[in-house]
């Protein structure tokens, strides 16, 4: 192995612990095999880089700044496109890159981790950090991707690129010399977690993503008639919507808003956490705080269904008949009021962005309880509104989903759930129900 792919050998270090092979975390999914993610810290601007040998040292910006910046990024996008290229044409081989030469942890020799095919698709880290140093000369954040998933790496590759991918192509015996070439498919997709969303840098991270895959989509075009010539590979990366955490965007009314309005404009996600929560100190008001929740909930459930194909299309990127949002994960607070129920159930019902749902239900702790709260949710409501908000009549008629999971359930009262459910599948006018409902706990 060492010996066939020895030519690989000078790409290693640029990835050396750079890729980590991480469990998905999926609890209401207990009967699925474990998934497993390569997930990649990209190189960042600011603060420390590793010198030859390994060792961090502060980054001088003034000494080197953007363009070493740059070399770095780039040399790390073709080793990957390279490294993917190896899984096109050897899967052992790809494993054995992975594990004995970039640091990769696949589990031991003979375990079930170990033995499945790994797809060569890639979870990238993104440059999250801003330093005061480049602050007001680069709005970078969420640009990046346009570097690493356009057209420069094949335009403008870093010096040796080419050569090694000829050779593993030479070594791929499914190509034919009399016949055009293959484009190996890299699907890649960004990652940003809740420190960085949550951040003054948010609205702008997701602005700029949507910006970024707009170009990516433009510079595309012009390749997606090009021919691989003979006997060669050529590797593209396949942008796909970005996994968002979006925990803690009800602390601010500002990303909590932008969520809103760059959804209507066309972003997608392959996947959002959220916090269903509102914290009124956050908006200055109860008023406010009740208006920004509502919206944010409408645009998460639009009841408009919103076309991918102008930033998705072909096999550059994901099927324009999906959603926009793959999966939503909503972790729902206990201390929600009903009248933040009736704007979540009320948005969910006529939902057309998503065909997944997992919810975590906290419902209300027991009245004698020291936390519980005055004007809490009884379980009764909680359930109607489920019954009302995903198998109402309405429900069938409007929505667009086709699964969901209800996780952490803490209390499941048979008579409240067997009440609730008759009352809302028995009715010709559901809603009607529900907000009796309300109005009867809004006035008790």
């Amino acid at each position: 192995m060492e010996q066939r792919w020895g030519f690989m050998l000078p790409w290693r270090k640029v990835l050396h612990k750079k890729i980590k092979f991480k469990p998905v975390e999926r609890d209401w999914d207990v009967w699925a095999d474990q998934k497993y993610r390569l997930e990649v810290s990209l190189p960042m601007r600011c603060h420390f880089t590793e010198d030859s040998d390994g060792e961090e040292f502060e980054l001088d910006m003034e000494w080197s700044g953007e363009d070493y910046f740059q070399d770095t990024f780039c040399q790390v996008r073709e080793a990957l496109a390279l490294l993917a290229a190896v899984a096109h044409v050897d899967q052992l081989a790809w494993k054995y890159l992975l594990s004995e030469h970039c640091g990769v942890n696949l589990g031991k020799a003979g375990s079930a981790k170990l033995g499945r095919d790994i797809r060569a698709e890639y979870f990238l880290v993104l440059d999250q950090d801003e330093d005061v140093r480049t602050a007001f000369e680069e709005e970078h954040q969420g640009l990046d991707l346009v570097l690493f998933c356009g057209t420069d790496h094949q335009i403008r590759p870093v010096e040796g690129y080419l050569e090694t991918l000829a050779e593993i192509a030479a070594l791929d015996t499914k190509l034919k010399y009399h016949k055009p070439g293959v484009e190996v498919l890299i699907p890649v997709q960004s990652l940003y977690p809740c420190h960085a969303l949550s951040s003054d840098e948010g609205p702008k991270i997701l602005k700029n993503i949507l910006r970024a895959e707009q170009t990516i989509h433009e510079m595309r075009k012009s390749f997606e008639t090009r021919e691989v010539p003979h006997g060669e590979l050529r590797c593209t990366f396949v942008l796909k919507p970005l996994v968002a955490d979006l925990e803690d965007v009800m602390t601010w009314m500002e990303m909590a808003t932008k969520v809103g309005k760059l959804m209507t404009r066309g972003l997608c996600f392959s996947e959002v956490s959220l916090r269903a929560e509102r914290l009124v100190r956050h908006f200055g008001s109860e008023l406010e705080s009740r208006k920004v929740f509502g919206q944010l909930m409408t645009h998460l459930f639009g009841s408009t269904r919103r076309s991918r194909e102008l930033t998705y299309s072909g096999h550059f990127g994901c099927d324009a008949e999906q959603h926009q949002l793959d999966l939503l994960l909503l972790d729902c607070e206990p201390t929600l009021l009903s009248v933040d129920l009736h704007a979540m159930g009320s948005a969910m019902v006529v939902n057309k962005t998503t065909k997944n749902l997992a919810m975590h239900l906290m419902f209300p702790l027991q009245l004698e309880d020291d936390f519980s709260f005055d004007d809490e949710i009884t379980t009764r409501e909680w359930w109607q509104w489920i019954a009302y908000a995903f198998f109402s009549k309405r429900a069938r008629e409007c929505s667009s989903l086709k699964s969901l999971a209800l996780v952490n359930l803490r209390t499941m009262c048979f008579e409240d759930m067997e009440e609730a459910f008759s009352a809302i599948l028995n009715s010709e006018h559901p809603e009607e129900e529900v907000s009796v409902s309300s109005r009867q706990v809004g006035g008790a």
